[in-house]
């Protein structure tokens, strides 16, 4: 992202790298993050395919499901199932929720700047900026390593 990598691009789902990370099974932002400095205005959750009533509170989730049928060891891998999918909600959750606060009240005139400088110089000169004779901060800045 930081030198200009396509995140439009979709995979054989039809998910751009966006709705991709949205729907990952980690708790990073690392790219989401990235997408979020470096794109100028981003898509809404209901343009993205994400249903705005559909909220997943993990104290709703059934804590221990009844596995009376299953073996000792059966239901071992089973609670070790349930655990991990309500993780996977819960961090999917927590993802949403980063990219609505996100969403919320305009974007910074600082970020609308390094938005348009990056636009100007392409792709191609973004891996050139440590070269500028510029300060390291705003090298960094244009870079998305930080804000």
């Amino acid at each position: 992202m930081a030198y200009g990598a396509d995140y439009t691009v979709r995979n054989k789902y039809g998910d751009d790298v966006l709705c991709s990370e949205l729907r990952g099974r980690h708790d990073d932002t690392t790219i989401l993050s990235a997408i979020a400095r470096c794109d100028r205005h981003l898509p809404s959750l209901e343009s993205l395919g994400f249903l705005p009533t559909i909220s997943i509170n993990p104290a709703n989730i059934e804590q221990n499901p009844p596995a009376p049928q299953y073996p000792p060891i059966g239901r071992v891998l089973h609670e070790q199932f349930h655990d991990r999918q309500q993780q996977l909600l819960v961090s999917r959750q927590a993802k949403v929720t980063w990219y609505k606060d996100m969403l919320r009240g305009p974007r910074s005139l600082q970020h609308y700047c390094r938005c348009v400088i990056r636009f100007r110089m392409g792709p191609k000169r973004l891996t050139m900026i440590h070269k500028l004779p510029l300060p390291n901060t705003l090298k960094e800045f244009l870079l998305l390593q930080y804000g």
